[in-house]
C-alpha cells in the first residue's frame, strides 16, 4: 500500500510540476500579447512618420525648385527688357548680386564667384 500511495503521490506531484509549467507558460505569453501590439503600434507610426516626412521633404524640394525657376525668369525679364543692358553703379550691383548668389539657383553662377574675389563689384554687366 505504501508503494501505491508514494505512486499516487508522485503522480500528483508531477500532475502539479506539469501544471505549474503550463500556467508560467500561458501567464508569459499572455503578457507578450501586449508589447507585440505596442511593437507593431510603434512599427506602424514610424512608418508613417517616414512617409509624412519624405512627402514634406518633397514639397519642400519642389516649392524651392519653382522659387529658383522664378527667380531666374524674373531675372531674365529684367535684363532683356528695353535698357537692361544699362550699366548699373558697381554699388547697386554689387548689392543686388549679393542677395542674389544667397538663393541656391545661383550658387554654381560665375558672376557669384566673380563677386567673392578682391576687387568684386562690376561682376555680371
Amino acid at each position: 500500500m505504501s508503494r501505491a500511495i508514494t505512486f499516487a503521490g508522485l503522480a500528483v506531484l508531477l500532475v502539479l510540476i506539469g501544471l505549474a509549467v503550463l500556467g508560467v507558460r500561458a501567464c508569459a505569453r499572455e503578457q507578450d500579447a501586449p508589447s507585440s501590439t505596442i511593437d507593431a503600434s510603434r512599427d506602424a507610426a514610424l512608418v508613417g512618420g517616414a512617409a509624412e516626412g519624405n512627402a514634406i521633404t518633397a514639397d519642400a524640394m519642389t516649392n524651392a525648385a519653382d522659387i529658383a525657376a522664378t527667380t531666374k525668369e524674373n531675372e531674365n525679364a529684367i535684363r532683356s527688357a528695353p535698357g537692361g543692358d544699362t550699366r548699373v553703379p558697381a554699388a547697386s550691383n554689387r548689392a543686388a548680386l549679393g542677395r542674389l548668389c544667397l538663393r541656391p539657383s545661383y550658387h554654381a553662377d560665375p558672376r557669384c564667384a566673380a563677386l567673392q574675389r578682391p576687387g568684386a563689384g562690376t561682376a555680371g554687366r
